[in-house]
């Protein structure tokens, strides 16, 4: 997974692979019925972003969609000070609150059940992570950009090649950057950032 993460099934024994020169992070999974396996190729781009973003430590996420929690834990164990994830489907939002118990970072990421509707509108982060379905992004791309802090970066993914492009539109328009485009086998990971001065400077949300 990545350059530095190893992927642990809940209950599993943690095997080092010879071959490799450095060990890598483990993420405990507890499935359930919730997304997030990170066998999924727009899950694994966007925990390849992550790796790229340098600035996470000290930071807050927001992890919109969240499945097992993968890509906030991930966040977490790159430096992320707290996350706050949700899921409009209660099961995933269990799941997610168990494996934050399982990787023993309950107390740095909060997750509820709910929408972005949820969210207070002015609360803002330092790292917004989406991985849905693209009409949905497409549909709430205004209140994505919102809850992004001045300097701050989106990850998008879930886009068919379709959606693509009106997306990248509606942030633009939005006043977001774009920082990288990876057109994977079937979907495509966007990443974007919210310049220094630029749009959305709310208060950053605390849990």
């Amino acid at each position: 997974m990545g350059r530095c993460f190893l992927l642990v099934p809940d209950g599993a024994t943690i095997r080092k692979d010879p071959a490799e020169k450095e060990d890598r992070i483990p993420i405990r999974l507890s499935r359930g019925r919730a997304f997030g396996s990170g066998l999924h190729e727009t899950t694994i781009s966007c925990m390849e972003a992550l790796e790229e973003l340098t600035f996470l430590e000290g930071k807050s996420v927001l992890d919109v969609g969240t499945g097992t929690g993968i890509l906030s834990l991930a966040a977490l164990f790159l430096g992320a000070r707290y996350a706050v994830a949700f899921d409009v489907d209660a099961d995933a939002a269990r799941t997610c609150s168990r494996n934050a118990a399982l990787n023993r970072v309950s107390n740095r990421l909060k997750v509820f059940n709910g929408t972005l509707e949820s969210l207070d509108p002015a609360a803002a982060f330092d790292l917004v992570l989406a991985n849905i379905h693209g009409h949905i992004l497409l549909k709430e791309a205004n209140r994505l950009s919102g809850h992004i802090r001045q300097g701050g970066y989106l990850v998008l993914s879930g886009l068919d090649y379709t959606d693509s492009r009106p997306l990248k539109v509606a942030m633009n328009e939005y006043g977001l950057e774009e920082v990288s485009v990876l057109f994977l086998k079937e979907f495509v990971t966007q990443v974007w950032r919210r310049p220094q001065g630029r749009g959305q400077a709310g208060p950053l949300c605390r849990v």
